[in-house]
């Protein structure tokens, strides 16, 4: 079996999208052998080490970094008309794309993951030329991929809603987690914060709510407590700038940009909660890996998705109400160590649902079942 598969997003790794594509070849990368060989292609992007230093290439695990400009990398990924998967990789057996817009192929089947289609839920909250330009790229990849992979039952029902596509060409493989995310040496007495992981740009994330609550809801006696928001889409000035975030505020309105995963572990880990306003998910990662960690979850539990995997475990709130997630903010302060010993105690399950080896075992089924 002989695969290829892109890899740029790895380096993108505080997104959904990177953490997939890291994982799915650290998964792919162990298990490479003859039977299973990749063939990893991406732009290199210089502010990070070449993908070499994190995978080893060998004859069934290659690397092919694009020397290119980012501009001339992003006109290759729109040419729909000269194939750069068939002059480069013709000789492979499938093709995955790891996100929502896939290379153009006339010879290698396609396999292509879904993560969520919130641009098109929610229109009206995108650019027009965004929307059509992603209407485009799904729609190509559900007229021609052999398989379609979904991280939720969420997603697969939008994905129906929204396109004629047979379901039985949907696949529907929840995101795994990396083995550092779980509660070894967890701090059982949380420190004075709140954190939130992930984009903050969407406005589907909702961040802009959980802001106004946690100001409304910092009452005097916890004015050392702290909201630390992890995030690598803006640098601190931009943030402070974007969300108006007073002299006064940035005390206590932290961003963190640039975090290693061990990093992220240990913020999981003695986080009083991690909050999670958002209102519409494909899969909602940082919810899982904060669990794993032992972090007790703050977010509202209507989002179909948490229902789906995570509604037994988190704390559920009205996230399209600030009073409301105010008053939830100040009663998981009240009630941190009760939280935090359920935390403690549901983290094993949630290791054991999202395990790597049955996340890329499942894609390795995928692979099979087409060849």
């Amino acid at each position: 079996m002989k695969l290829v598969i892109e890899g740029t997003q790895a380096y993108r790794r505080y997104r959904g999208w990177g953490r997939y594509n890291e994982l799915l070849l650290l998964g792919l990368h162990r298990r490479a052998s003859e039977t299973i060989s990749s063939s990893v292609y991406y732009h290199e992007d210089l502010s990070h080490p070449p993908l070499s230093g994190i995978f080893s290439p060998s004859p069934w695990f290659r690397l092919f970094p694009l020397e290119t400009s980012l501009e001339q990398y992003t006109r290759i990924e729109e040419n729909f008309h000269q194939s750069f998967i068939d002059q480069h990789f013709a000789d492979c057996d499938l093709y995955h794309s790891v996100t929502e817009f896939p290379f153009f192929s006339e010879t290698v089947p396609l396999v292509c993951t879904i993560h969520e289609l919130t641009p098109l839920i929610f229109r009206d909250q995108f650019p027009q030329d965004r929307v059509t330009e992603f209407s485009r790229y799904v729609g190509y990849a559900t007229k021609t991929a052999v398989r379609l992979i979904c991280p939720s039952s969420t997603t697969k029902t939008d994905l129906l809603e929204n396109f004629e596509v047979e379901a039985d060409r949907i696949v529907v493989i929840p995101n795994g987690l990396k083995p550092c995310f779980k509660a070894d040496a967890v701090i059982e007495d949380s420190k004075d914060y709140f954190l939130y992981v992930g984009g903050i740009k969407k406005p589907s994330k909702n961040f802009g709510l959980l802001l106004q609550a946690f100001r409304n809801g910092l009452s005097e006696p916890d004015r050392d407590f702290e909201l630390i928001v992890v995030n690598s889409e803006f640098d601190q000035p931009s943030f402070l700038k974007q969300f108006a975030v007073s002299e006064a505020e940035a005390g206590h309105i932290r961003l963190l940009n640039g975090v290693s995963d061990q990093e992220l572990v240990h913020l999981y880990q003695a986080a009083c909660a991690l909050v999670y306003p958002s209102y519409h998910e494909g899969f909602g990662l940082p919810v899982a890996e904060a669990l794993a960690c032992a972090c007790p979850v703050l977010c509202d539990e209507r989002i179909p998705v948490v229902r789906e995997w995570l509604s037994d475990y988190v704390v559920a709130t009205d996230t399209g109400n600030v009073e409301a997630l105010a008053e939830s903010l100040r009663k998981m302060r009240s009630n941190r160590k009760k939280h935090k010993q359920e935390a403690l105690m549901n983290a094993p399950k949630i290791q054991e649902t999202f395990n790597l080896e049955k996340f890329v075992d499942s894609h390795i089924d995928v692979y099979r079942s087409i060849l």
